[in-house]
């Protein structure tokens, strides 16, 4: 009697039996049955009936296996993995969704309604606002650039002080609008001023904020023909509507899909951050294993909780069981929890809830959370400390180089995505990495890279160097499209 296969068991759980080992244990019972002489290939009437056999003993088999690994945990998947480990209070990281800083302008008292949709020109993604803005407040403006007239004077007067850009004959609205930026930069106005891009007509904007010190007055002037308007902004964030790693590099969000009386256009000034798609299967259960193997007040136990919580995108917990204070400057028996979006008191909380008795916290940040007499205690935890990076590459072109598109912009697209998911917290920016993006254009013979830091986005262009970046174990290198100058050698 032809002996049936049999579903094995492996350390992974249940795996049912290959289809063709099914077929031929099928077609060896017929021919026991029916005579050696039997056919059964599958071109013939007993192969197709051995054919349909196959396919309902291999769901049988399979529905089988199904059945039972969902119940394993070393094989059970998706929602069912989420039900076993429920019993131990323990969910999935979700999914998050990309994030946005818009600059949303337009005419004075207009309501930017919070669910009002926007998309990025590239690459389609849309996003939802998460509050309202209303444009009353003379703490941000946006500058238009509707033309370029050799010779005319574009104006920008910010209380009392009169900057003056006289239009070139190569110049184009971008021009202008970055030669009247720089003229504000170095006139030493206490202003943050961003070229974003074009809007979706093909005027040039140019963003003037206030530096934290409040209201400040702008007037714009068309002298000798120039062509220029200002509109009242407010900043708001937005989420993109799908989660995911949605991307919107700077200066492509800029199409409005909610049309508001009095909002005349959109912008963003930096790339949007990325989200993250759900946590798989193998990463899920191998947290949990992680928790099992060190404990509940382990680093990972904390790393695991804090990781859980809504909006946090990175955590990573230094730990120093020494009986001095450690390179770093981390105290013997404490704990520095780094940690990058969340809530400052769910964050704090849980750090409280899952480190050890008699561990002190450590970091940048505190947060006042209630111990277990009833009082306040402060619980600190770090937040990296951002380092802005900015890349100059000039680029050689080889003979295979194909001169087609922006090159120059798919590059800088290409190294701002490749930095964000490939250089986390402590990494250090080494020039010779940047290969990897380098190569997304054919026929580039060879990069001369130069680089420099900021402490923050809207700081002015730095001078650069030709060095690598170093970064602490809290630092951490943000990279945007709006800081990478890309050229090429003539």
């Amino acid at each position: 009697m032809a002996t049936p296969p049999v579903a094995g068991l492996t350390p992974e759980g249940y795996a049912a039996p290959p289809q063709d080992e099914i077929r031929a244990w099928l077609s060896a019972s017929w021919k026991e049955t029916f005579g050696a002489n039997s056919t059964t290939a599958a071109s013939t009437l007993n192969g197709t009936l051995i054919d349909f056999a196959t396919l309902i003993a291999v769901k049988f088999y399979e529905g089988g296996a199904g059945a039972a690994n969902a119940a394993w945990f070393p094989a059970a998947g998706g929602v069912a993995l989420e039900k076993l480990l429920a019993l131990f209070a323990f969910p999935r990281i979700p999914a998050s969704s990309s994030l946005v800083n818009l600059v949303v302008y337009g005419e004075p008292l207009t309501l930017v309604g919070a669910g009002s949709l926007v998309s990025a020109t590239t690459t389609k993604t849309r996003f939802i606002t998460s509050a309202g803005a209303v444009l009353d407040t003379a703490k941000a403006y946006v500058i238009r650039i509707k033309n370029t007239v050799q010779g005319a004077t574009y104006r920008a007067e910010l209380d009392g002080l009169v900057y003056d850009y006289e239009a070139l004959l190569t110049d184009s609205v971008t021009d202008i609008a970055e030669g009247l930026r720089d003229l504000i930069v170095l006139g030493g106005e206490l202003v943050t001023a961003v070229v974003p891009g074009l809007d979706p007509d093909g005027n040039a904007l140019l963003v003037i904020e206030d530096a934290g010190l409040g209201e400040f007055e702008l007037f714009v002037t068309e002298i000798d023909g120039s062509s220029l308007d200002v509109y009242d902004a407010r900043r708001v964030d937005a989420l993109a509507e799908l989660s995911g790693p949605r991307e919107a590099q700077a200066g492509t969000v800029i199409d409005i899909q909610t049309p508001i009386n009095g909002w005349v256009g959109v912008t963003n000034t930096a790339d949007a951050d990325l989200g993250a798609n759900a946590e798989s299967d193998a990463a899920y259960r191998q947290r949990h294993r992680d928790q099992l193997n060190k404990g509940s007040a382990s680093v990972q136990a904390i790393r695991s909780a804090v990781l859980a919580l809504d909006g946090v995108t990175y955590c990573a917990v230094r730990e120093n069981v020494t009986v001095d204070v450690d390179s770093e400057g981390l105290p013997k028996n404490a704990i520095r929890v780094t940690v990058r979006g969340g809530d400052d008191q769910e964050i704090a909380e849980t750090i409280f809830k899952t480190k050890a008795g008699g561990i002190q916290t450590w970091g940048n940040e505190f947060e006042l959370v209630l111990n277990g007499e009833g009082e306040l205690a402060p619980v600190y935890f770090q937040r990296p400390v951002n380092k802005h990076i900015w890349v100059k590459m000039v680029l050689t072109k080889g003979e295979k180089f194909v001169d087609i598109g922006d090159a120059g912009a798919a590059i800088a697209i290409a190294l701002a995505l490749w930095g964000d998911l490939n250089i986390g917290i402590g990494d250090d920016v080494e020039r010779y990495a940047f290969g990897t993006p380098i190569n997304v254009i054919p026929g580039i013979k060879g990069a001369v890279i130069t680089m420099n830091e900021t402490p923050l986005a809207s700081d002015p262009e730095p001078a650069y160097l030709d060095a690598d970046i170093v970064c602490g174990s809290t630092d951490l290198a943000l990279f945007d499209t709006s800081r990478i100058t890309v050229e090429f050698a003539p």
